[in-house]
């Protein structure tokens, strides 16, 4: 069967994904398309160069007039109201009982089977359900991942932020470094972007130290949300102590000083010359300063010293 395709259908479907549409059931939703005339026309566009396909989802390329859209950005195809609500069927039966299902915020990898449909089905009907502003879609680019009742006042998050709120330790700050070693094949232009969405949300605070590492703390209201799991790998910060030694000298400073260089090497046992260069490391780190200008006058933490103490971890026990 000869599919057309129409100039006002091929216009809506590269708005739609100029706002972020990034996959067929997506586009669809948004624009009241039929999937078979989204597929035609997204082939249409991929071959005049306007749209890449990189697995099944979509992009805009820099050759198309419309691509001014950022690299990362919070669920645009789903937060935006849809092109065409008037195309948008009404939720059925399916719907309905999804609705009823969704008395708070939950995944939905187990509603398939609950409600008797296909997986499929149920990425429509929550689309459908969407658009006509019944429920909410907390990750456009994983529609089941986790809907949400209407009405429920919870910030939603995409998947990339839930494992990037995850990861954050509740009893210390992070790093960036820190978190892209756990969190795998991501890259620190988009981390920052996840954590600006996150402050922006007051689930995170920053801090730069003067060293320009970017220090992550997760908020109280970050512990309270209901998709911070426990299952996923913590994000300790990298401590700049390479060495039982460093840690050691930033130790005794901050339980006996403010000791002298002399007096550093006789309580650690350490060659004055090793403790000197060590002092001196710890002090163009900024973790270290002395109690006055005087030449022979002691050494104590700085403030920054003794919050990088405070994120060492526990010794292990004997």
């Amino acid at each position: 069967m000869t599919i057309h395709i129409t100039r006002e259908e091929e216009t809506l479907c590269l708005e739609a994904i100029r706002r972020g549409a990034a996959y067929l059931v997506v586009v669809s939703a948004v624009t009241g398309c039929k999937p078979s005339i989204v597929d035609k026309v997204v082939a249409g566009l991929v071959a005049s160069g306007q749209v890449q396909r990189q697995g099944a989802r979509y992009r805009l390329t820099a050759a198309s007039p419309a691509a001014d859209t950022p690299a990362y950005f919070h669920c645009p195809a789903v937060t935006t109201p849809p092109i065409r609500p008037g195309r948008m069927p009404a939720p059925g039966s399916t719907g309905a009982r999804l609705l009823a299902l969704l008395d708070r915020p939950r995944s939905a990898a187990d509603l398939p089977a609950e409600l008797g449909v296909t997986k499929t089905a149920l990425v429509m009907t929550a689309l459908n359900l969407h658009a006509a502003g019944l429920l909410r879609i907390a990750d456009p680019e994983d529609v089941l991942h986790l809907l949400l009742p209407a009405d429920d006042p919870t910030p939603p998050l995409t998947r990339l932020e839930e494992i990037v709120l995850s990861t954050l330790p509740a009893d210390t700050d992070t790093t960036e470094r820190a978190i892209i070693k756990v969190v795998r094949r991501l890259s620190r232009p988009l981390l920052a972007s996840v954590i600006a969405r996150l402050v922006s949300l007051g689930l995170v605070t920053t801090r730069r130290e003067t060293d320009g590492t970017v220090l992550v703390t997760v908020a109280p209201a970050g512990l309270a949300h209901v998709q911070r799991r426990g299952d996923y790998p913590i994000a300790r910060p990298d401590v700049p102590l390479r060495s039982e030694r460093r840690i050691a000298v930033l130790k005794v400073l901050a339980d006996c000083g403010p000791l002298r260089v002399t007096e550093v090497s006789r309580v650690l046992g350490l060659p004055q010359t090793i403790a000197n260069a060590l002092i001196q490391h710890f002090k163009r780190k900024g973790f270290l300063e002395k109690v006055s200008d005087a030449r022979w006058a002691g050494y104590i933490p700085t403030a920054e010293g003794l919050r990088l103490l405070s994120r060492l971890p526990a010794p292990a026990a004997a």
